[in-house]
């Protein structure tokens, strides 16, 4: 909830003490970066996910159409 309203410093910190974590868990902080526009935190989570799945991809490319970047990230 903390990443679907921008507090991301909240939403990072639990996401850190969490013991385990899913691609749920992970696309949704990914998510939360990507609607304030922060596509640097979004990419540095997508590269150490370690299993990607649609919606991580999906979420990414959604970032990078809405700051109109379409190069090769």
């Amino acid at each position: 909830m903390y990443a679907k309203f921008g507090r991301m410093s909240f939403a990072s910190m639990l996401f850190g003490e969490m013991t385990e974590t899913s691609r749920v868990s992970w696309t949704a902080l990914i998510c939360g970066y990507e609607r304030l526009g922060d596509m640097d935190n979004a990419r540095r989570l997508f590269d150490q996910m370690p299993e990607k799945d649609l919606a991580a991809f999906n979420a990414m490319i959604d970032g990078y159409v809405k700051l109109g970047d379409m190069g090769l990230a």
